[in-house]
């Protein structure tokens, strides 16, 4: 009997110890997930966890990407302007090579280089024409020069010549066109006139994003019936439309004229707006009361450069301000080159020792790359002075840079005091009435400062 009861005790043993192992597999059976459902809901949430981090990696590339591109860059022109080329009869000798029969102005500038190379655009005014030999050389008071100064003047650095002026009729139609063909020829862009209708009266030249458009005006003289006149020649009417001229008897007609010009550069994506204008009274040291009227006028309409040529004396420099805007206005930057000086012209004007004198300007902006706005940086000076010298039985000519020169009198040959003394006095009397109405601008002493 105790051993049936010790065999149904094991046998309910074993039995409770088999009921607790299918048990206890099956609850541990339920806590686990389903492979088909929890598991890929797990699964799927760890992918989107890696999903959104990959987005937000990217979009923290993005963002410091845009970092990247909103950092603000500048970019920069520097204009730079002479006065008045011109060549009188004792020049015409001296450039004249008898041995090989042609002429050659390349020793004029030789000095200038090193500054002209320093900008991004060069301008100078032409006073004279280029209607071929055929005409006959000549000078004042019609003048009619070799091609060969183009040529100089573009191996000197400049690109833009000014053609508009009251010596641009000198030779009639024929010269004329023929300087603007010479200067097409020789790469240099003429400003104020142009040889047919369709072109604009103005051009547009594109550095480093910067779009500075360029134009060019003189003023008449009287008209003579139904014909504007320059230098008292009557233009006909079918030449005049290629002309930019201007009269103070109709001044209202000019002005809108000259609007639309600037109007029509701004469409064409100008930044900066440069007017070189000839203008003003001959060897007067100071701005007429039209030369400040037109040049407020010009400020008012959105120009931002004035170079001033005609009156063969360096004339005061100035900024002016209308709303907010701001015009560099230089009236006179005198005489590049010519046979104007104190021995010529003692008789003639009490002036005629600033003759001599002249001033290339350098006008520098930047532009943001952000706000695309443009803004003057910088405005120097450099004087000139013409050195006349005996050469054989006649003169040479040179330009000095004025400043450089005084600091360094071996190099540039300068050996008399008498003649050291005269060029310490032009770079007085040059900074005198550079800096009368402003003393902001700055002396540029040499090419690189």
């Amino acid at each position: 009997m105790k051993l049936f009861n010790k065999k149904i005790i094991s046998l309910l043993i074993i039995l409770l110890i088999g009921v607790f192992l299918i048990t206890g597999c099956n609850i541990q059976q339920s806590d686990a997930p389903e492979p088909n459902q929890e598991n890929g809901e797990l699964n799927e949430q760890n992918n989107n966890v890696g999903e959104d981090s990959l987005e937000d990696q990217e979009n923290q590339d993005s963002e410091e990407s845009e970092e990247v591109q909103e950092v603000e860059e500048f970019t920069e022109v520097t204009i730079s302007a002479v006065g008045d080329v011109m060549v009188h009869q004792s020049q015409l000798d001296a450039q004249y090579d008898a041995g090989e029969d042609a002429y050659d102005f390349h020793n004029n500038f030789l000095h200038l280089k090193p500054y002209l190379d320093q900008s991004d655009i060069n301008m100078a005014n032409l006073e004279t024409t280029f209607a071929g030999p055929e005409r006959g050389y000549s000078s004042f008071p019609m003048f009619n020069t070799p091609d060969a100064l183009g040529e100089a003047l573009r191996d000197a650095g400049f690109q833009f010549i000014s053609t508009i002026n009251n010596h641009t009729y000198d030779t009639g139609e024929q010269g004329f066109f023929r300087t603007l063909e010479v200067l097409d020829d020789q790469g240099l862009t003429a400003i104020g006139t142009r040889s047919d209708e369709s072109e604009k009266r103005y051009t547009i030249e594109e550095v480093e994003n910067i779009k500075v458009g360029m134009t060019g005006y003189t003023y008449e003289t009287e008209k003579m019936g139904e014909s504007i006149s320059l230098n008292g020649i009557p233009v006909p009417p079918h030449i005049q439309p290629l002309m930019n001229t201007f009269h103070d008897h109709y001044q209202e007609e000019d002005i809108k004229e000259m609007e639309e010009i600037i109007e029509a550069m701004k469409k064409d994506g100008a930044d900066i707006i440069v007017f070189f204008l000839h203008w003003g009274n001959e060897y007067q040291r100071e701005p007429s009361g039209y030369q400040t009227q037109l040049a407020n006028k010009l400020s008012e309409l959105g120009v931002d450069v004035i170079f001033g040529s005609h009156p063969h004396v360096v004339q005061p420099m100035d900024i002016i301000e209308n709303d907010g805007h701001e015009t560099l206005v230089v009236y006179s930057m005198g005489n590049l080159i010519s046979n104007q000086r104190e021995e010529t012209l003692r008789n003639y004007t009490s002036n005629a020792e600033y003759t001599e004198d002249g001033l290339m300007v350098h006008a520098t902006f930047e532009k943001s790359s952000l706000s695309e706005e443009i803004e003057r940086t910088s405005v120097e000076y450099t004087p000139l002075w013409v050195h006349r010298y005996n050469e054989g039985s006649g003169f040479g000519y040179e330009v000095l840079p004025v400043a450089e020169t005084i600091d360094n009198f071996e190099d540039f040959d300068i050996q008399s005091e008498d003649l050291r003394d005269r060029i310490r006095t032009s770079l007085e009397r040059t900074e005198e009435i550079v800096l009368q109405n402003n003393d902001t601008f700055i002396l540029k002493k040499d090419a690189t400062h």
